[in-house]
């Protein structure tokens, strides 16, 4: 598996119904449909990819797409998709925000398993982060403040640490150094932990929550966090190394394109800024989003732009080199779902309940799909010997599988 996960991970960043229909999907593919005829050969198993988080994979067939088959986290309300999926050798990883990890068969949407984990006097424990898998184990944070690592072969724990704060973003790792993982948490805190165990390697403390994923390359961790700030932290001893004015809280990552010596990330107050990797000096800043909204998602990222969704309800596709607008596409509900770039197709989600795939080129919406709530979560796109497999989840826990 360690072979496959690199291939993933570390190559997607240099370290996945009916078209314009307002109707409801159409039922599930029969659940007697062999595995073996729908392999993943090419895995997205991490938030964005994983490592520089550029969220984007190779090319895959062009829309229309079909219903695959289709999922239920739960019948409660707060059993919403808030994290993205992870889809690694046949298996789909999904959280839900109000108790469980599913692990689903990628070709059937069977279950393989639930991680149902409890808190003190019984209490329910969510997920609401995409869950990074690595040689076997899954890793991810919950609502109550414990990481877990579990076993993705039966979904029992391996691992946990209760860090005392929930933790709303997930967890990443450097391909230089899988020995360890990242994240931070509501109390402020970065955490580095020792995957085999869970043993703390280093901690660090910033002014306010860290909501989104730390990104990773060239053995420095970056985190963004509603203090207004981003840090560069060395990933082996975790001293700060530099540090940014960010002028607003952000919720999203920093997206790292490690050829341009750059990396890019949203903010509130409608700004997107362009740094030096090494020294966080600013190169540009974008303000073309409307009425100042916030930037919520993290980037994607393409050969010459990248694309980040806004509260404005707008996709924008910046140039990477000038920070100027390529293009801008309208829907009509805020984006807080980070896009994900597969060859020349975006895919993307919006709290207007539908999933645009677009032209990464023109801007030009390709295809749509109407999901039965809004869609906050990235989607995983995955390669399969019978074509793409694209996973997508809805704020009411409905799980589509799409595929050609």
């Amino acid at each position: 598996m360690r072979q496959a996960i690199a291939h993933t991970c570390w190559l997607l960043a240099a370290f996945t119904l009916s078209a314009c229909s307002g109707d409801a999907p159409p039922a599930s593919a029969p659940a007697s449909q062999p595995a073996t005829t729908r392999a993943v050969t090419t895995n997205w198993p991490a938030f964005s990819g994983g490592g520089p988080l550029r969220s984007a994979t190779s090319a895959i067939a062009p829309p229309p797409y079909r219903v695959l088959w289709q999922y239920k986290t739960n019948d409660v309300e707060r059993a919403a998709v808030e994290g993205g999926p992870a889809v690694v050798d046949g298996v789909v990883y999904l959280p839900d925000a109000y108790s469980a990890l599913h692990a689903l068969d990628a070709a059937t949407g069977a279950v393989r398993w639930r991680y149902t984990p409890r808190g003190p006097d019984n209490a329910q424990a969510g997920f609401s982060t995409t869950p990074l898998v690595h040689e076997g184990t899954i890793f991810i944070g919950d609502s109550l403040g414990v990481f877990h690592a579990v076993n993705a072969s039966d979904g029992s724990k391996r691992w946990s640490v209760d860090t005392q704060s929930p933790i709303n973003a997930a967890a990443n790792m450097s391909p230089d150094r899988p020995d360890r993982l990242v994240f931070g948490n509501d109390a402020a805190e970065v955490h580095c932990l020792a995957t085999a165990d869970g043993k703390k390697l280093w901690e660090q403390k910033i002014g306010d929550r860290v909501n989104a994923a730390l990104s990773i390359n060239g053995g420095r961790a970056y985190v963004s966090g509603c203090d207004a700030k981003l840090r560069a932290y060395d990933l082996n001893d975790g001293r700060e190394l530099a540090v940014a004015d960010l002028l607003a809280l952000t919720g999203g990552s920093a997206a790292i394109v490690a050829e341009q010596n750059a990396l890019f990330v949203g903010t509130d107050q409608g700004r997107v800024f362009s740094f030096d990797v090494q020294t966080l000096k600013e190169r540009w800043r974008f303000e073309g989003i409307e009425d100042k909204a916030m930037v919520y998602a993290s980037p994607a990222i393409g050969s010459d732009v990248m694309v980040v969704g806004a509260r404005d309800r707008n996709v924008h596709a910046i140039e990477l080199t000038t920070g100027k607008s390529r293009w801008l596409f309208k829907t009509r509900g805020d984006v807080d779902a980070t896009p994900v770039i597969a060859g020349d197709l975006v895919f993307v989600g919006s709290k207007d309940k539908k999933l645009y795939v677009l032209d990464l080129r023109t801007g030009e919406e390709r295809w749509q799909f109407q999901a039965r709530r809004g869609i906050t979560a990235p989607v995983a796109v995955a390669h399969t010997r019978n074509g793409p497999l694209i996973i997508v989840g809805d704020t009411a826990g409905n799980v589509y599988a799409l595929t050609r």
